[in-house]
């Protein structure tokens, strides 16, 4: 844990270059000064000031379909959050009401290998009935990073899961619900 603004500095300096994604061992592989001056220029524009604008709706990448849940089956996506911002609201579109049962919504940190780790955000229960299901009123701080999130949902309110734990039993699936953060300030 960062426990002076000289090491929270050096955290910070960190995920800069990381979030370059050119070291300079690799630029060695660059000889001509045209190369040269083209990342020069791109490098002295730097990243963009202001990623996410305050009230908008940011999700992961990727295309955007329906998607039927399998009841009791947790289902997430990688979301890339590359600047700082903080979330007001967590939610999902439901394109197709259930009979019964509730949904919940997700969101958990990369544990540094490609799979969910830590919960960020788990939603109370959510009606399962069509429209953006959502949780409001949050203020939940994302640094820059991997995240995973998608849904859940039950058809039997006697056995509700809960996602507040992920467990290392990951399946690949081709799609994932479109999970929305609302940014309320960045």
């Amino acid at each position: 844990m960062a426990n002076s603004s000289k090491a929270f500095a050096g955290l910070i300096n960190r995920n800069s270059q990381k979030l370059q994604g050119v070291n300079s061992a690799r630029l060695q592989n660059f000889t001509s000064q045209t190369d040269i001056d083209i990342i020069t220029n791109n490098l002295k524009a730097g990243p963009a000031v202001a990623r996410y604008r305050t009230g908008l709706y940011y999700g992961g990448e990727g295309a955007i379909s329906t998607l039927l849940l399998t009841e009791d089956v947790m289902v997430l996506g990688p979301i890339l959050i590359e600047s700082f911002m903080v979330v007001e609201e967590i939610g999902v579109d439901v394109t197709t009401q259930g009979s019964e049962g509730n949904l919940y919504t997700a969101l958990y940190r990369d544990r540094g290998d490609g799979y969910p780790g830590d919960s960020v955000h788990v939603s109370a229960a959510l009606a399962v009935t069509t429209g953006f299901k959502s949780t409001a009123s949050l203020a939940i701080p994302l640094t820059p990073g991997l995240y995973w999130g998608g849904a859940l949902c039950n058809q039997v309110t006697t056995t509700v899961a809960t996602p507040a734990s992920f467990t290392d039993t990951a399946t690949t699936v081709a799609a994932a619900p479109r999970l929305l953060l609302k940014c309320k300030s960045s």
